[in-house]
């Protein structure tokens, strides 16, 4: 069943006359213009994903389609809904998330409330499918994602990041769940917002907010360590990713051994060791290998920053690979559109042969029905005939039954035996002239 409450957004709407290349820019607001709409309907049965967080479904906010993020009722579950101040304090980190704009990050519209649960629900710009979905897609079709594609796409994931820690935010749950596509070829990050949000100032000392598979040594300590290099670290695990088409993989982040020392203790295995695993199924001398080392340092200082990611995908932009990836998938699409080209061509000649075969049908049920009526008309014909020389016959019985001769009759295929009376028989004559 469709619920139906009220909402109220916080977006940002640009001056009409302002068409200046400025105001395009990405841009974080501190100032919110308050718009209400008039309705929301939750499709709790459209399901877009699920995470930790809680579950993303269809909505329609006015009659436009968009994603509505429902938080899990276990990170509320110490909140006392009725809490205003608790619940104020959430609607201004919502309404913080609504000021961010980037063309490479998911656009939030704002909050409602879930008449189910009374929590709050996160609207936002409704997007195709996540990088894991296509990843999954791409594998499962028999095909890698083209060179130049996963460096537009790191690109994108690289812009995002840059855009967030020059203002001060880190994401610190990146992952290819959180990467969601457009048109498969446009990346846009989310979620970025979702642990500040929940997280209570305790969990957030006690343990690390992301999957286990995309974090770096410093987030897996305790207490965690969580820097803009957090992110970079995790946005080389989903460079793997893309180029391998397979979920990462690490080993444990720790080995035990025994020292007479010391006794045993834990001590932390390399990265590069780690995940020898995954980045063996890269070859060697693959363009981006060095940079994905590089995001996978096992120290902060020498990875590289988002922003030294975005100029060394640039850079990549510029180089032979990418253009002979571009290339060779433009004649690709080209081979394929004249595939289809000539497909639809033999589908139309196949409707057209489809169609004369109809009519021959139609024509060929049309002559079979007018002999069936033909034939219909000539049974009743003969079954004229017959009632006929049957009242002859009765005639001829009532005469007598001497004066008779036989008479072989068709109908309708079959042979009939009639008596007809002998019309030059004394008795038939004496007959006719005594009425």
């Amino acid at each position: 069943m469709l619920k139906r409450v009220p909402i109220y957004g916080y977006v940002k709407f640009e001056q009409a006359a302002d068409r200046s290349p400025k105001s395009l820019q990405p841009s974080l607001k501190s100032e919110v213009d308050e718009v209400s709409y008039f309705e929301v309907q939750l499709l709790r049965d459209e399901i877009c994903g699920t995470g930790s967080y809680g579950k993303v479904c269809r909505a329609m906010v006015d009659q436009l389609i968009c994603a509505a993020k429902i938080i899990h009722s276990t990170f509320f579950a110490d909140i006392d809904p009725s809490s205003t101040k608790t619940m104020s304090q959430f609607q201004k980190e919502c309404e913080f998330l609504s000021t961010i704009r980037h063309p490479c990050i998911v656009q939030y519209l704002g909050t409602t409330q879930d008449i189910e649960t009374g929590l709050p629900v996160l609207l936002m710009e409704l997007m195709d499918e996540s990088l894991t979905q296509f990843l999954g897609r791409t594998v499962s079709s028999g095909e890698m994602v083209p060179y130049h594609m996963v460096v537009n796409l790191c690109h994108d994931i690289a812009m995002a990041l840059a855009f967030l820690h020059s203002n001060g935010i880190v994401h610190r749950d990146l992952s290819s769940n959180n990467v969601l596509m457009v048109a498969g070829e446009k990346a846009k990050i989310t979620d970025f917002g979702m642990a500040k949000l929940i997280e209570s100032k305790e969990a957030q000392l006690t343990q690390c907010p992301g999957a286990f598979v995309y974090m770096p040594p410093e987030a897996l300590r305790i207490p965690p360590t969580y820097t803009a290099k957090l992110d970079v670290f995790s946005a080389g695990v989903i460079l793997i990713q893309m180029i391998t088409g397979y979920f990462p993989s690490p080993g444990n982040a720790k080995r035990t051994v025994t020292d007479s020392r010391h006794g045993t203790v834990e001590i932390p295995i390399p990265e590069r060791e780690r995940r020898k695993n995954d980045l063996a199924c890269i070859v060697d001398g693959h363009p981006l290998l060095g940079t994905i080392l590089d995001c996978l340092s096992d120290f902060e200082l020498n990875r590289l920053s988002s922003k030294d990611l975005c100029h060394r995908i640039v850079y990549y932009k510029t180089c032979p690979e990418y253009k002979e990836s571009k290339t060779l998938m433009e004649k690709k699409n080209k081979l394929f559109r004249e595939f289809n080209k000539g497909l639809d061509k033999n589908n139309e000649e196949i409707s057209k042969l489809r169609t004369e075969l109809n009519e021959i049908q139609f024509a060929h049920e049309r002559e079979l029905q007018i002999l069936r009526e033909e034939k219909d008309l000539e049974i009743a014909r003969l079954m004229e005939e017959l009632k006929e020389a049957r009242k002859c016959q009765d005639v001829g019985q009532a005469v007598g039954g001497s004066n008779l001769r036989n008479e072989t009759v068709n109908v309708n295929g079959a042979s009939c035996l009639v008596n007809y009376p002998l019309l030059n028989s004394p008795s038939y004559r004496n007959d006719i002239t005594s009425m």
